[in-house]
């Protein structure tokens, strides 16, 4: 499997899930790890930390990503809350780093409101234990209230930070990750989840370091290109347009476009990014080959009438699955997006060519 990271980042927003519960299949692509739990897991615009949707994961539910890589470092990141504080006798996990599924590292908090890093048990394997340093101090894991978690793993310490702060540091001795999983315990309690993200520190700066109060704003297109010939694809009605069938959410795949000609494009306009600073765009999108036979789409991001290929083609399999291609430069002038305003990041086209 090729590596989840691409200009050494990787995240996800869940505004494009449909509302209500998800399935396994719902995700394929996603999150590659699923387990439902006692009570599911679903997505629900009641549980957004700004706008588009949120993340809850009940008792004993969890999803996971395989990164495709073994990393002796990373960072990942998230929003978070919960609504309670467990029982005096549990620790409730929300965060688990494994290696092929046995646990490395995990992030738990107990009825105080302390969190510590533990190097057993977890979503995977059950009850946090093997306390790795201290506590940090109680009522620091406040109920009821979005906060942004960061984590830096290395081989020889984990820093968490809280909206920027650090809050714990433990020294240790870890082997390598490749996979991340996040989600509620046995305690029953339900958790919430939005804004995530995760860096393999192998990122031109600033993708190689904390990224701070980070927003992943996920956006569907409003419009097709101005400019003609880059909208050839087919599509069904009624929306009568590539853009108005990609601004399907959840996806309805009796909607779609569709082509088999070879550099056949899709260019797509999107809404302004309701930031002054953007890190990076990351396209998802949910496609399948509908015949047997070999078939790969890219995409292309065009400012300024200038294209950038997003990425390797993705070879297209007989059933719909979530894809992602990242851009951190801008066509048009080669800088980084972060150090240009969001005007010209939000500015941007976006769309996938047929290139085999």
């Amino acid at each position: 499997m090729a590596s989840v990271f691409q200009n050494g980042l990787w995240t996800c927003g869940f505004d494009m899930l449909a509302t209500g519960n998800l399935t396994s299949g719902s995700i394929a692509g996603m999150w590659d790890q699923f387990n439902g739990g006692g009570f599911g897991i679903s997505a629900n615009p009641s549980w957004a930390r700004f706008t588009g949707k949120g993340l809850n994961c009940s008792q004993n539910a969890y999803l996971g990503r395989t990164l495709g890589t073994n990393l002796s470092s990373m960072i990942v990141a998230f929003a978070f809350w919960t609504p309670t504080l467990p029982s005096s006798t549990n620790i409730q996990s929300f965060l688990t780093l494994a290696s092929s599924t046995s646990t490395i590292l995990t992030l738990g908090y107990n009825n105080l409101g302390q969190l510590g890093a533990y190097a057993a048990g977890g979503l995977l394997n059950g009850n946090a234990s093997s306390q790795i340093g201290s506590l940090t101090a109680q009522n620091t894991v406040v109920p009821s209230t979005y906060n942004l978690y960061e984590i830096s793993f290395s081989a020889t310490q984990v820093i968490v930070r809280l909206n920027t702060n650090v809050i714990l540091t433990v020294n240790s001795s870890f082997a390598s990750v490749n996979q991340v999983y996040i989600g509620s315990q046995n305690t029953n309690i339900s958790v919430y989840f939005d804004d995530f993200y995760m860096l393999d520190l192998t990122g031109a700066a600033p993708l190689n370091a904390f990224l701070g109060n980070t927003r992943i704003q996920t956006d569907v297109p409003t419009g097709d290109s101005a400019t003609g010939g880059l909208n050839a694809w087919a599509f069904t009605t009624p929306q009568g347009t590539d853009y108005g069938n990609c601004a399907n959410i959840g996806p309805n795949t009796a909607d779609y476009n569709s082509s088999a000609t070879l550099n056949a494009r899709m260019s797509l306009t999107f809404p302004t990014l309701s930031a002054t600073q953007c890190f990076a765009l990351n396209t998802w999108f949910m496609a399948e080959e509908d015949a047997a036979g070999t078939r790969g789409i890219v995409a292309i991001y065009r400012n300024n009438n200038v294209d950038q290929v997003g990425g390797n083609s993705v070879n297209l399999s007989q059933s719909y699955a979530y894809y992602n291609q990242v851009s951190t430069i801008d066509p048009n002038t080669g800088a980084m997006w972060v150090t240009e305003p969001a005007s010209v990041a939000g500015g941007c086209e976006i769309g996938l060519s047929v290139n085999v």
